[in-house]
């Protein structure tokens, strides 16, 4: 990994929705989630599964509202861990949704992130390792999907460990 001159990590999610079975109508809805550390009171954890912002229900139409305090951002430091409690065990799970930030104020979106499943919040299992596009690329505002395959889960953890960072000179590098 890669390090500004700050040695700083800072990322941001807006939104994840996670989805079981086949159908996309299977939207599944965390109930919880935590986070290593929260930037601010504002840009909180919470903010990446109540819909704030979002302008749609999750579905992939939906894209971000523009609006910066509708995001989780992670305080400076790696790594950044955020964990999804699902409310239930899902014997499958098929696909993540995610809307990596575009930060308005700067960008901090996730580049890579390892992920871990648990069924009961405490012994987490490795997964696998998750690449996210640039949102520069991706377009601004758009969600990403991922085709997984877990199963018997209630949790799910992102362990991020790098990001992308703008410059002033607007050249990407990844911290």
């Amino acid at each position: 990994m890669t390090s500004n001159s700050r040695g700083l990590l800072t990322v941001a999610i807006i939104g994840v929705v996670i989805m079981a079975g086949v159908a996309s109508a299977d939207l599944i809805t965390p109930t919880g989630v935590t986070a290593s550390s929260e930037f601010n009171a504002t840009l909180t954890a919470a903010k990446t599964i109540d819909g704030s912002g979002l302008t749609g229900d999750g579905s992939a139409g939906s894209t971000v509202d523009a609006v910066q305090d509708n995001e989780w951002w992670a305080s400076a430091g790696a790594p950044q861990s955020i964990t999804f409690d699902l409310g239930a065990v899902y014997a499958e799970v098929t696909k993540m949704r995610v809307w990596n930030s575009q930060s308005f104020a700067g960008d901090y979106a996730i580049l890579t992130a390892d992920i871990y499943t648990s069924s009961n919040g405490v012994d987490f299992t490795f997964e696998e390792a998750l690449s996210f596009t640039d949102p520069a690329i991706l377009g601004v505002g758009l969600s990403e999907d991922f085709a997984v395959n877990y199963s018997g889960i209630s949790h799910i953890k992102f362990d991020i460990m790098s990001g992308y960072q703008l410059y002033l000179s607007r050249d990407r590098r990844t911290v």
